[in-house]
């Protein structure tokens, strides 16, 4: 859903003009982004979505995680798991760019040759499972649920990708150009 919003916005106020010039070149480039998330998201519903669930759960039942050690009411703990796990998946960012194992991974991401908000869904099978893999002990260590972990990361993803740069869940954010290690 956000990703059909984010579309229509930048179609509505693009920016850049390859956005508006050929809308069927921009179909098929959105269409090849689209596809590589899809492809993504089989592997992780497939493959990591039960091992996540899985930690949560075994980190609830042992009572395990700092959301579980914080006596907080339900949205506190909202708040703390979305803020905490954005953390998280800013640190991670900030590796992929920094470590050049990483970085080979992630340039999929950043040789999007024209940035879209399709961009959010361009990654390298790779990163998807080593961030996936990397997610496993931090759910636990914070004691995240796994609805919450979606939510952060579909937020932290769009935010990160959005053309404009602008705007992320959160409100006003300054971005800069990604850099390569």
């Amino acid at each position: 859903m956000v990703l059909v919003v984010l579309l229509v916005w930048e179609s509505s106020t693009p920016f850049a003009l390859y956005s508006v010039r050929d809308s069927a070149d921009r179909f098929r480039h959105g269409l090849k982004n689209l596809v590589l998330g899809v492809l993504n998201a089989v592997v992780i519903g497939l493959v990591f979505v039960g091992l996540w669930w899985a930690a949560a759960e075994s980190a609830q039942f042992h009572n395990f995680g700092l959301l579980n050690w914080w006596p907080l009411p339900g949205w506190a703990r909202l708040l703390g798991a979305f803020l905490l796990f954005d953390a998280w998946m800013y640190f991670w960012h900030r590796l992929n760019h920094r470590i050049p194992f990483l970085w080979r991974f992630h340039r999929t991401h950043h040789s999007d040759p024209r940035l879209d908000v399709t961009t959010a869904s361009r990654f390298h099978v790779g990163e998807i499972i080593l961030s996936s893999l990397l997610r496993i002990p931090v759910i636990a260590l914070l004691q995240i649920e796994i609805v919450g972990t979606g939510s952060v990361r579909g937020c932290h993803v769009h935010r990160c990708s959005t053309p404009s740069r602008q705007y992320s869940a959160a409100g006003v954010v300054g971005s800069r150009p990604a850099r390569a290690p």
